[in-house]
C-alpha cells in the first residue's frame, strides 16, 4: 500500500504555507520539475512558483493568474495558478 505525505515547499518562503505530496518518499513536484528540464516550460514553472510566494505573502494576483476553482460543497478550498 503506497504511503503519502506533506511536507512544506521550501523555495516557497512566505507566511502562507505550500505542502508538497509525497508518495512512497517521491516529491511528486519534485518529479514533476525534473521532466520539465531541458524544455521550455521550465521557466514557466519558476514563475508560477514566484506567484505562489507571492500570494503566500498576503499580496493579490488578477483571476488571469489565480483563481479559487472549488467546487460548490467543499470544505477543502483548490486553486488554480495561470502563468
Amino acid at each position: 500500500m503506497p504511503k503519502f505525505a506533506t511536507e512544506r515547499i521550501k523555495v516557497i518562503s512566505c507566511r502562507q504555507e505550500f505542502d508538497q505530496l509525497f508518495i512512497d518518499g517521491a516529491g511528486q513536484l519534485d518529479i514533476f520539475e525534473n521532466d520539465l528540464k531541458g524544455t521550455t516550460y521550465q521557466s514557466e514553472f519558476k514563475t508560477l512558483l514566484t506567484y505562489m510566494e507571492y500570494l503566500g505573502n498576503n499580496k493579490s494576483l488578477p483571476k488571469t493568474k489565480f483563481r479559487d476553482i472549488t467546487p460548490k460543497g467543499e470544505k477543502i478550498k483548490e486553486y488554480e495558478f495561470k502563468s
